[in-house]
């Protein structure tokens, strides 16, 4: 009994250790790196993923062997899109893709340093302190309504809050009466009875938080579309310093920034780009959208990039490869490209600001900067000739790689 059990023990080690190595072999590596979509623009020529192995490629059930070296030139004209089978020895059915045709997309790539100047919609709550009243004793009505940080004041009593210092004025009005606030919290509205307490320290009504209407940082530009006049920046939403909330828009202005200042990045402390506004005069154009993958609006006249004279192609996210690429990104001057290599690649069926891993291996950026840093967000990822993505994150412990973003997901914004 105990021998047939070690012999199983022993045969299940086995099978599980073969199961890993073979999820490592270059065609289990390859398969999960298979996008749902294939892109073929009309007159060029696509590299369809070569799994090989026991993956088997169909097409319309017949095995693709006509197709020499997974090449594909174009799709049946009459249809939007047709299917591609990978199959397991030819029969067990293991991922569907959609070849799809599309016009190619030309944007002019950025990597110009921006100052960004917005205004939020209402006033955010970030903190919350206790307030002396007439008796001498602290005590918080934010806390006894249920306000917290992070929630947006958007009205008081029905008035839409224009700024922080309008809604004192409501606050103040009041008298010390009960007042209705419509808050934002999460993506969900809430309204809330809160008695504003006389401070006995100021002479004023007051709330017992702290708000914020503004904010002001630096960043880098992405592209600029030619035909529309639209740009797009940083790879990521304009979040609130303290907590960390995605604000929401009123309106904005992109400016002219300088790099005055760089804080050489290291090991557990990301560095950054400390940019200047003195040249603040100089407006580039409006900031119409703040989202999880960028700010984006309109610019005031045609942007040049400094390094590429006409617009550069968008490679859909089946055309990145792993391998050399370089970022436009701006540390003193002008923007200038920089080495970097695209280590590590993920399919995405719907957007996310982490679509490939991307170290940084030029010797004068890593000098400069020690490598990715806060102010390069939105960096422009070229390869082959084609805009592929834009840089998102920082890996804190290691500065020299962080995260880049598919470009299509920033033009779908």
């Amino acid at each position: 009994m105990l021998k047939r059990y070690g012999i199983k023990r022993i045969l299940g080690w086995v099978i599980a250790a073969a199961l890993m190595a073979l999820n490592y072999t270059p065609s289990a590596v390859a398969f999960k790196l298979l996008p749902e979509k294939i892109y073929i623009v009309p007159g060029e020529t696509a590299q369809l993923p070569d799994i090989g192995g026991l993956i088997v490629l169909k097409d319309d059930g017949a095995a693709v062997s006509a197709l020499q070296d997974q090449r594909l030139s174009d799709v049946d004209p009459q249809s939007e899109a047709q299917k591609l089978e990978y199959e397991l020895l030819g029969i067990v059915p293991v991922k569907s893709v959609s070849v799809v045709r599309r016009e190619r997309k030309f944007i002019v790539p950025g990597g110009c340093s921006v100052g960004v100047t917005m205004f939020t919609k209402g006033a955010l709550v970030v903190g919350v302190s206790d307030i002396i009243t007439n008796t001498g004793e602290a005590y918080n009505p934010c806390k006894a309504a249920g306000l917290m940080p992070g929630d947006v004041v958007e009205k008081v009593d029905g008035v839409t809050i224009k700024s922080k210092e309008h809604l004192s004025e409501l606050v103040e009005r009041a008298k010390g009466a009960s007042i209705e606030l419509e808050i934002l919290r999460k993506g969900q509205k809430i309204k809330l009875s809160i008695v504003p307490v006389m401070d006995n320290q100021e002479g004023e009504y007051r709330l017992g938080f702290w708000a914020r209407d503004s904010t002001a940082g630096v960043g880098t530009m992405t592209f600029y579309d030619p035909d529309t006049g639209h740009y797009g920046a940083l790879g990521h939403a304009v979040t609130d310093l303290d907590t960390k909330e995605r604000l929401h828009l009123k309106n904005g202005e992109l400016v002219q920034s300088d790099i005055v200042d760089i804080r050489h990045g290291s090991k557990g402390t990301p560095g950054e780009l400390k940019g200047s506004f003195e040249s603040a005069r100089l407006k580039l154009g409006t900031i119409d959208k703040n989202t999880e993958f960028g700010i984006f609006g309109k610019l005031y006249k045609p942007y040049k990039n400094p390094i590429y004279s006409e617009p550069l192609p968008v490679a859909a996210q089946d055309e990145v490869k792993i391998g050399p690429a370089e970022i436009l990104t701006t540390i003193n001057g002008g923007a200038k490209a920089f080495a970097c290599e695209i280590e590590r690649i993920s399919p995405q069926s719907k957007p996310s600001p982490k679509g490939m891993i991307v170290r940084i291996t030029d010797a004068d950026l890593l000098s400069a900067t020690g490598g990715i840093v806060q102010g390069m967000s939105g960096s422009p990822i070229i390869q082959s000739g084609r805009i592929v993505g834009a840089v998102t994150h920082v890996f804190v412990n290691d500065p020299t790689r962080g995260y880049g973003m598919f470009i299509e997901w920033m033009l779908e914004q």
